[in-house]
């Protein structure tokens, strides 16, 4: 699911899921391609994975770690900031192709959280983590 509020502003990729059966076989590579492809006049997308390293064991950490080799592979960023959104920490991601300013994404993301989810719900659950000398 892609939500955007502003035309041609950025898109937040809120969920993007390949059956069992059909992973690992170039099908989440080709939809985001293609999904890319479409969205390359807009300012970009951006997507949140759960921070790699805090899982609940060795496997969703591992899970999370193969979540971000596959959108870095793809061409994402990772920003210089976290996200603690609804009790969990993020860390976020954009594509675009133009250059971009964190504060003006983190501007246009909050207002997408916000017309999703409501805005006294995201002001009580939605909290950036900046980098303090290079760590969170």
């Amino acid at each position: 699911m892609l939500n955007r509020v502003k035309d041609k502003g950025y898109a937040v990729l809120d969920y993007l899921a390949i059956l069992p059966q059909y992973r690992n076989s170039g099908f989440g590579t080709k939809a985001l391609q293609s999904l890319l492809e479409e969205e390359k006049e807009n300012s970009g997308i951006f997507i949140e994975i759960e921070k790699v390293g805090l899982g609940k064991d060795i496997e969703e950490n591992l899970l999370r770690e193969k979540r971000k080799e596959f959108y870095e592979k793809l061409g994402f960023i990772k920003l210089n900031f976290d996200l603690f959104l609804f009790d969990v920490i993020y860390t976020p991601y954009l594509f675009s192709n133009i250059k971009y300013d964190e504060n003006i994404i983190i501007n246009e993301i909050l207002n997408i959280y916000e017309s999703i989810s409501g805005k006294e719900r995201i002001k009580e659950n939605c909290k950036i983590i900046r980098e303090v000398n290079g760590r969170n």
